[in-house]
């Protein structure tokens, strides 16, 4: 699927342009709307995150795609560990198809005021054999002491563990609507604001286009992304949940993502669909 198309189911969430990734601490650098993102891997693992998106070089040249993360440690090998598990949650994503370069941005300082923030960049590239870090991590500034406070949020927003895991399920239930080929159901529980963006017509036939009609065999969460700011959509509490998806005669999985809006009655529901 191509970002064109994502962008026209509201599901890039979390798009920003950032100052170029490379490997050096970096002071200064904005990332935009200064809220937290949490994002919940099948490890167990989760990350405090800021807005992830395509790194902009200089004259607007696409150098990948970032993940910023904010971290208490300067250990190596720590460091390393997770910018591996940050990489190859971000392959999974249908937001980040077609990009050759993901860099994982260990957040050393952040200032949620100002935005201003100091960071180490831990790049990974694909060529023919996979996806291999391309710097090595020798020594790493320590971490301000204030990165821990964060680490639970900031400015009202806090990680929520319950909404998360109730709004996966409402993903994994809307997916299996759209798989039965059941719309009016997916239609009529979907965001009201989706409903706003795009006909319902048009929803149905580029939904259809992407799903494909083999049964599906499996289907595996890979991440979840907890946010309280989406690209170009109302201020509200989001959640983006990733699926890899496998079909009946397809040899790989494909990848899926639902974004979901927690509605004003406290419902979860769909605003986006995406898939690769």
């Amino acid at each position: 699927m191509s970002r064109r198309a994502c962008s026209v189911f509201a599901a890039a969430l979390l798009v920003a342009l950032f100052a170029r990734a490379e490997e050096k601490k970096e002071p200064g650098i904005s990332f935009g709307p200064n809220l937290p993102s949490f994002l919940t891997l099948p490890s167990g693992h989760s990350y405090t995150v800021l807005q992830m998106g395509p790194a902009i070089g200089r004259e607007g040249k696409v150098l990948g795609w970032q993940i910023p993360f904010l971290t208490t440690t300067a250990d190596p090998g720590e460091l390393e560990a997770a910018a591996r598990e940050l990489v190859e949650s971000a392959r999974a994503d249908p937001q980040t198809k077609g990009f050759s370069a993901i860099a994982a941005l260990a957040v050393l300082s952040f200032d949620p005021e100002t935005g201003r923030s100091a960071h180490y960049g831990i790049i990974f590239k694909e060529n023919p054999t996979g996806w291999e870090q391309t710097n090595r991590i020798e020594k790493v500034p320590p971490p301000s002491p204030e990165i821990s406070k964060l680490l639970a949020g900031w400015k009202g927003f806090t990680r929520n563990q319950r909404a998360e895991a109730s709004g996966a399920k409402v993903a994994a239930e809307w997916l299996r609507l759209l798989d039965a080929g059941d719309f009016d159901r997916a239609w009529s529980q979907a965001s009201p604001l989706l409903r706003a963006i795009i006909p319902r017509a048009t929803w149905e036939a580029q939904t259809k286009t992407l799903l494909g009609r083999p049964k599906v065999s499996s289907r595996v969460e890979t991440s979840r992304l907890y946010t309280a700011y989406g690209m170009n959509l109302p201020p509200a509490t989001y959640l983006a949940v990733c699926f890899k998806t496998k079909r009946a005669g397809q040899e790989e999985p494909v990848l899926e993502r639902v974004q979901l809006r927690l509605e004003e009655d406290g419902e979860w529901r769909a605003i986006g669909f995406a898939s690769s």
